[in-house]
């Protein structure tokens, strides 16, 4: 529902449940995909609607589902939020309604009853185009404090609410002052998400879940034009790939990969600076 309210680790421990599966973010973010690929042991991508048309989104998610049976897609911010207030431009609701994709609601249930389910009628009317399929709620601490959000949320909403996160030690993804520490600069510890997925089980009717995020078709791309084999012959980039310099989008390096071009990866070892070529 917002930000710093579990849904990157969400993803990332849902992501290691049943199936075949990979993870997804929307928007420009490269601190949640990297820990996407940590966690799942599957790349990530992005699908940023600012850089890139809806046919190349659409391929390049159409190309993410083929090593998957299912992707848990990860939003930017609030569900509405994109790029001024436009709620259709760059938001997790416009892509969810581009790729034809249903949207389940994580909402923070900490010290809160009914009102919740008035911010789950807010979401669900702002826009009634989009398919809002469920709710899971975070931050629950008993069945019996679930169970008034779930009769509450069901009663005044008509929403299936499909479980809820509760708290779970050692496995909050380490932040600092700009955000979160990227996955290369720390050490996962797989179990701990391991046992967080096996809670998570326990906890969501992962079931249902699975029923609800059936699509009828996957949605129609089109990759750009690629250039010739002799497109920068002669040149060679340099690319910094380093603790400091390590946010790319994955599509870059692949649109980066022409025989032609001699790419270079350039990594600052502490006070030294080393060049290798590939």
């Amino acid at each position: 529902m917002r930000q710093n309210h579990g849904d990157a680790w969400f993803v990332e421990a849902a992501a290691k449940t049943r199936a075949a599966r990979t993870a997804v973010k929307v928007g420009p973010d490269y601190l949640d995909t990297g820990w996407h690929t940590a966690i799942c042991g599957v790349a990530s991508r992005n699908l940023d609607s600012f850089m890139l048309p809806p046919p190349v989104l659409n391929a390049l998610f159409c190309e993410q589902m083929r090593q998957a049976d299912i992707a848990v897609i990860e939003g930017v911010m609030g569900l509405y939020d994109g790029y001024g207030v436009d709620p259709n431009y760059c938001s997790t609701a416009a892509m969810a309604k581009q790729l034809g994709c249903p949207v389940i609601l994580l909402v923070d249930g900490k010290a809160v009853s009914t009102s919740l389910a008035a911010t789950v009628m807010g979401f669900q009317h702002f826009d009634p185009t989009l398919n809002l399929a469920g709710v899971i709620v975070n931050r629950v601490t008993s069945d019996a404090h679930y169970q008034l959000l779930k009769n509450a949320i069901e009663h005044y909403c008509s929403l299936p609410v499909l479980g809820y996160v509760p708290p779970c030690d050692g496995v909050a993804l380490p932040e600092r002052h700009l955000g979160l520490i990227t996955a290369r600069e720390s050490l996962v510890n797989q179990q701990s998400w391991h046992d967080f997925a096996a809670t998570l089980e326990q906890t969501v009717d992962v079931d249902a879940l699975l029923s609800l995020s059936v699509l009828s078709a996957l949605p129609a791309g089109m990759w750009p034009e690629r250039p010739d084999n002799t497109a920068g012959a002669g040149l060679t980039l340099a690319l910094a790939d380093d603790e400091a310099f390590n946010f790319y989008y994955p599509i870059t390096s692949i649109c980066w990969s022409v025989p032609a071009l001699t790419l270079c990866v350039l990594a600052h070892c502490m006070t030294a600076y080393c060049l290798i070529v590939r």
